[in-house]
Parts: C-alpha cells; sequence; structure tokens
C-alpha cells in the first residue's frame, strides 16, 4: 500500500498537521468543484488524525472527482497527506525495479518531485513521526526484505538514515502516538506476529507483545491512547479481524470486526474515526469503504470509492477543518498499476 494513504492526520492513514491554503489554491480548487485538500494518513504524511471535535455524517465520503494523474506508474507506493501536500513514496516500476522517487501534488493540484528516499523500495511503511517529520520502515527491495529506516523533514535536501529494525519486514503498519513510532506486522517469508515501538530521540526499539494473530497488508492507526489493526493476510487467508493495543496497559484487546475480509487497504483517522478503504477482498479488488467507531466498537459502511483498487494511497490535504480533501491514488486496478487521482471534500 498509501497509506497509505496515516496514501497519508496531522497523523499519515497512510495522519497529517493543518495547513491552511492560499485564496488562489483555494480558487482553484472551487472551480474544479472541489473544497481543498493530509494526514494519514496510514498512513496515507501520517494520513492519520483523531480529531474528537468532528463527527462526520454518513456521507462524508462520496462525489469523487478526477484529479492529475501521478507522474509514473508504480505499485506497491505508499503516503499520505503532509505539509500541505499528498506525497506518494516508493514503490515498484512495471519492469519490477523499486523506486527512490516521491511525487507531491500540492495545493495547485500540479505533481512535484521531492527528496529522493535514500534505499529504493517497495511496500515500506509509513507514517509521521515527532516534530513534524516523515518515517519509512523496512520494505522489499530489489534483492531482499529490507531493515532500513529513514525519515524526512520538509525544507531538507535529502532523507536521514535512522537505526534498522531489529527484523526486516514488508508490507507492515506503523502509527505514532506521542514521541513513539510502532511497526506492526508485515511480511519476512511469513506474515509476522511480531510489533515494535520506536523512540526516535533515543534510536531504541522496545518490542511489544506479538499481535493475538500473524497478519501482513494490515492497517494501523492511532485513536488516543490506542492502537487500532484491521484486517491483513494471515497464513489461513485474508481476514476481518480487528485488534486494538491498549498503549498504557501494554496490552491486546479483540475489537469488532470488519465486514468482510480484506488487505492491503488505505487508512487514515479523522474526526475520531477510523476509515479503511479498498484493498484486496477474497473475490479481488474491493472499492467499500469502511468506518470505525470505537466510542460504539462498531463499523458502518460508507460510500463506495470511483473504483475497485487494490493497495491505494490514501490521505487527507489540511485547511480550515470544514474544507479538508480526501486524495485517493496509486496502488492497482485490474491487475495494472494505477496512475489515476481522485479527491473529494471530507466535510463534517
Amino acid at each position: 500500500m498509501f497509506v497509505c494513504l496515516r496514501f497519508l492526520t496531522r497523523h499519515l492513514s497512510l495522519a497529517c498537521h493543518p495547513q491552511r491554503l492560499s485564496s488562489p489554491a483555494r480558487l482553484g480548487l472551487l472551480a474544479l468543484g472541489l473544497t481543498a485538500l493530509a494526514a494519514c494518513g496510514r498512513s496515507p504524511g501520517r494520513p492519520f488524525d483523531a480529531r474528537p471535535e468532528l463527527r462526520l455524517s454518513a456521507r462524508a465520503i462520496k462525489n469523487w472527482t478526477a484529479a492529475p494523474d501521478l507522474p509514473a506508474l508504480r505499485q506497491g507506493s505508499v503516503g499520505g497527506g503532509f505539509d500541505g501536500a499528498f506525497l506518494v513514496v516508493g514503490g515498484a516500476s512495471p519492469q519490477g525495479g523499486r523506486l527512490t522517487r516521491v511525487d507531491a501534488l500540492g495545493a495547485d493540484l500540479r505533481w512535484q518531485a521531492r527528496p529522493a528516499l535514500r534505499v529504493a523500495r517497495s511496500a515500506p511503511a509509513l507514517a509521521l513521526g515527532p516534530d513534524h517529520t516523515l518515517y519509512v520502515f523496512g520494505g522489499r527491495g530489489d534483492t531482499k526484505i529490507l531493515a532500513a529506516v529513514e525519515r524526512w523533514a520538509p525544507g531538507r535536501r535529502e532523507w536521514e538514515a535512522l537505526s534498522a529494525m531489529p527484523e526486516g519486514r514488508a508490507e507492515a503498519a506503523a502509527a505514532s502516538w506521542q514521541q513513539d513510532l510502532f511497526v506492526l506486522g508485515g511480511f519476512n517469508g511469513r506474515p509476522l506476529r511480531t510489533a515494535w515501538r520506536f523512540t526516535p530521540a533515543t534510536s531504541e526499539w522496545r518490542r511489544l507483545p506479538d499481535m493475538p494473530a500473524a497478519r501482513t497488508g494490515c492497517v494501523a492507526v492511532a485513536m488516543g491512547e490506542r492502537l487500532v489493526v484491521a484486517g491483513g493476510r494471515t497464513p489461513d487467508g485474508l481476514t476481518e479481524r480487528v485488534d486494538i493495543f491498549d498503549l498504557q496497559r501494554g496490552e491486546w484487546i479483540p475489537a469488532a470486526p470488519l465486514a468482510a475480509p480484506r488487505a492491503y487497504a488505505a487508512a487514515f483517522a479523522w474526526a475520531n474515526q477510523m476509515y479503511v478503504l479498498g484493498g484486496r477482498g477474497v473475490n479481488g479488488p474491493v472499492a467499500t469503504v469502511e468506518r470505525y467507531n470505537p466510542a460504539l466498537n462498531a463499523w458502518t459502511r460508507e460510500s463506495d470509492l470511483p473504483v475497485a483498487i487494490e493497495a491505494p494511497v490514501a490521505g487527507v490535504l489540511w485547511q480550515p477543518l470544514a474544507e479538508a480533501t480526501l486524495v485517493l491514488s496509486a496502488g492497482t486496478v485490474g491487475g495494472q498499476p494505477n496512475r489515476r487521482t481522485w479527491m473529494r471534500p471530507l466535510t463534517p
């Protein structure tokens, strides 16, 4: 997958930071029948942000509008809303080579290049960390599964290499809470149960209690003092299970499952709700969207995506609260890498 969307909150689903757009940019979006578009996440920056002051209606995700195509075909990318733009990070070319490229769609609806990754990779995990920095964990390199970690801050010309993960993994989920980041599940020859906590200030990795089930291609967001991990592929196949890690108690708690099994979806948190978009279902790519309300421990079906899409990147671009816009791009459609990009307002 975005992440990616934490393709990307003031988190990545995959959660992102608020950014005010200029009046000209806002007018440009209105001209396309949109209100302008972060967080998220995954991610999708982090396509994940839990904002308790908002409550979205069941009409929150619909009325998609086409946006400019992604500059290059790729699959296995991650990304989301970050630093006032929607980012698509890494991936693999149609020929199979892993990529370092990073593309950003700004409020002016133009794609521009951002500093390239140090290490070419597809299917990494991505999250927005402390001090408004973007982190990428592991993934697939051209010859092996990676443990390499790097981060980027706006204004810097290059990514910074950090302490590697204790074990390599691809297709993992990532999220952040306070000053720490979390990498959950993934694949290294088999789906993994392990979960790790990383503290950038000390470069320390600490192992958490294993997840209740091994899974790869799952999605995760941080909501308050809990990490919500949904879906994925287990050794027995796709799963609808949802587990919550209580960060204060240090234990896993079962939660209401998704309506149907899925893996390789995008996710983000918004208005204290978690959204899971697209992915692979038991019969192939899906266009369905589900919303999780942690207060009720319940999932609600939302309006479908414009197309059935596997491993998309999703993220929210921030403006004034009532004018945030969700972006969806990358992934695969009909078994082929997707360049199309769609946008739609997120309204309270």
